[in-house]
């Protein structure tokens, strides 16, 4: 009976020595205040997000993070699982905004915050997370690869009502502000759904600048026994020199902006005279349940294109 006692001991030790390291997974109890943190090499916290004046004051401290960083993330919302952490917390490299371009392909200086997190491909930064056992509303999340290249980041955290961000750098005061800047150069596009775009793709954004795309409502027919889906519309060159037309790209979206299925297709000409116009007609047998619209613009614009019509 001792040693089944002594044994027991043992065993009750180990692990309560186990679930404490569970508990303590990031090296100090989670901070009562709801907020974005960095974990330090210590173990401690560091807030990362504040009201301006405190991100002024603190700036030296959370601009120089070590390439390793971890974080951990409280708030009551992170407590409500329907909905992955994936959908909630994001991490972004910050770009620097080099122009301005209007609707109608024209640039110009910038009118905004020169240094911005944009959600687009190639900046946005893939998370792993962990759950911390018994803080219900506190996740771990650390960078996929376990490391940061040099930079600026923005850390989100969607709540449901509004959400919480932070500025940071890693190892920001050692990296040349040019080779940054032009590394991770972004225009702003003026009255457009995507607004930041990459400066390698200006030429191809501003393709059909002084062109536009008129649409009408979308025709369902039956061609072949089999039901199809037709877009008819007209392009019109609104400038005073002649455009040459680029390819169109067409595609059907759901009530909530997602696109559902796109394509490409030939314009009807290949360059239009100031004021000349020309009708294109695209089909498509793709027609899921959930289409709610549908749009034609110039295959090198925004996705989420201005010419829609109702279907």
């Amino acid at each position: 009976m001792k040693l089944g006692s002594a044994v027991r001991g043992v065993v009750s030790a180990v692990l309560a020595g186990v679930l404490g390291a569970c508990v303590n997974i990031f090296g100090a109890p989670v901070p009562d205040d709801p907020g974005l943190y960095a974990v330090q090499g210590d173990g401690k916290y560091m807030k990362l997000n504040g009201d301006p004046k405190w991100e002024r004051e603190t700036w030296a401290k959370r601009a120089d993070l070590s390439r390793g960083v971890r974080f951990i993330l409280v708030h009551p919302s992170l407590a409500d699982h329907s909905s992955p952490a994936e959908a909630k917390v994001r991490l972004l490299r910050v770009g620097w905004v080099r122009s301005e371009i209007a609707a109608g392909g024209e640039i110009g200086p910038i009118r905004g915050p020169q240094w911005v997190a944009p959600r687009i491909e190639g900046f946005d930064r893939p998370l792993r997370f962990t759950h911390v056992d018994g803080e219900p509303r506190a996740i771990g999340a650390a960078p996929q690869g376990g490391r940061l290249e040099p930079g600026l980041y923005s850390l989100h955290l969607d709540t449901g009502r509004a959400e919480l961000t932070a500025r940071f750098g890693v190892g920001w005061p050692g990296v040349d502000r040019k080779q940054y800047a032009a590394a991770n150069c972004l225009d702003r596009y003026v009255d457009g759904d995507v607004p930041y775009r990459p400066c390698s793709d200006q030429q191809l954004a501003t393709l059909g600048q002084g062109l536009r795309v008129y649409l009408v409502p979308p025709d369902r027919q039956r061609t072949g026994g089999e039901a199809v889906l037709v877009l008819k519309g007209v392009i019109v060159n609104v400038s005073d020199r002649p455009r040459p037309v680029p390819m169109l790209e067409a595609g059907l979206r759901d009530r909530n902006g997602q696109i559902l299925h796109r394509w490409r297709f030939a314009p009807p000409v290949e360059r239009l005279s100031p004021g000349e116009s020309a009708s294109f007609r695209a089909v498509t047998r793709e027609m899921p349940r959930e289409t709610a619209n549908a749009f034609v613009n110039f295959a090198s614009h925004a996705p989420a294109p201005p010419s829609i019509a109702g279907n």
